[in-house]
C-alpha cells in the first residue's frame, strides 16, 4: 500500500515539473517572436545610401530703410550636403537674382527678372564644405515696409530675392545642368525671400534697384539657365 502511494506521488511530481517547463518555454516563445520570412526578404533587398554630392543653399536677408532708400544685405551660402565630394566637369556658379512686381499685377504679368551677381565656386566642393557670398542691393523711393492701400503718391511693390547654384556661367548652347551623381536633390539648390513695401513713383529714378554707387548693370545678352537656348544646327 505504501509502495503504491509513493509511486503515485512520484508520478504527480513528474507531471507537475513537466507542466512548469512547458509554461516557461511558452512564455519565452511569445516574448521573442521570430522574424517573419517576408521581413527577411525585404531587408535582404534594401539598397544602401546613394553616394552622390548635393549642393544646397541657404539665404539670409537684412533690410534697413534710411530716408527713402532701402538697403538690402543678402548672404548666400552653398554647402555640399551629400555623401561624396563634388567633382564636376565644369565649375559651379552661385548667383543672386530678383523678381519685382506691383500688385494687383503678378510676377508673371510684369516679367521683371534680373540676375545681378555671379560668383564662381570652382569644379570641386568637398563633402561638408561651405562657401558664403554677400551682396548689397539698394531700392530707391521706398516710403515704408509692408503693403497698405495704394494712393496717388504711393503704390504697392514686392521684390523676391533668390540665391541659387548651378553649373558654369555663362552656359553655352547644348550645356546641361547637374547630373544625378553631381546633385542628389534638385529641390534645395534655390532659396528665396520676398519683401513687401510701398514706394513713391515720384521719387523713383529711371532704373530702380541695384548696387549702391555702381549705376545700372548692363543687360545680360549671353545664354544661361534662365533663357535656355536650342542647340546649333548640325552643318550639312
Amino acid at each position: 500500500m505504501k509502495k503504491n502511494r509513493r509511486c503515485s506521488n512520484k508520478f504527480f511530481y513528474m507531471v507537475l515539473i513537466m507542466m512548469v517547463i512547458a509554461v516557461t518555454f511558452g512564455q519565452i516563445a511569445f516574448a521573442a517572436p521570430s522574424t517573419p520570412l517576408t521581413d527577411i526578404k525585404s531587408q535582404a533587398g534594401k539598397a544602401g545610401p546613394i553616394l552622390c554630392s548635393d549642393p544646397s543653399v541657404k539665404l539670409v536677408m537684412n533690410k534697413v530703410l534710411v530716408g527713402s532708400t532701402a538697403k538690402i544685405t543678402l548672404t548666400g551660402t552653398v554647402c555640399n550636403a551629400g555623401l561624396r565630394d563634388y567633382v564636376g566637369t565644369v565649375p559651379m556658379d552661385a548667383f543672386f537674382m530678383v523678381i519685382t512686381w506691383h500688385p494687383p499685377k503678378t510676377a508673371a504679368m510684369e516679367s521683371d527678372l534680373k540676375v545681378f551677381s555671379h560668383n564662381p565656386i570652382g569644379n570641386t566642393l568637398k563633402k561638408g564644405e561651405c562657401k558664403t557670398f554677400t551682396q548689397v542691393y539698394t531700392i530707391p523711393g521706398v516710403t515704408k515696409w509692408g503693403l497698405t492701400a495704394t494712393t496717388k503718391t504711393e503704390r504697392q511693390a514686392i521684390k523676391e530675392f533668390t540665391f541659387g547654384v548651378d553649373k558654369k556661367y555663362p552656359m553655352q548652347a547644348g550645356d546641361t545642368s547637374f547630373s544625378k551623381v553631381e546633385n542628389c536633390k534638385i529641390d534645395n539648390d534655390r532659396a528665396s525671400i520676398a519683401i513687401e513695401y510701398m514706394e513713391s513713383p515720384v521719387k523713383l529714378p529711371l532704373g530702380s534697384g541695384g548696387f549702391p554707387d555702381k549705376g545700372n548693370l548692363p543687360k545680360e545678352t549671353h545664354p544661361d539657365w534662365l533663357n535656355p537656348q536650342p542647340e546649333p544646327p548640325i552643318p550639312k
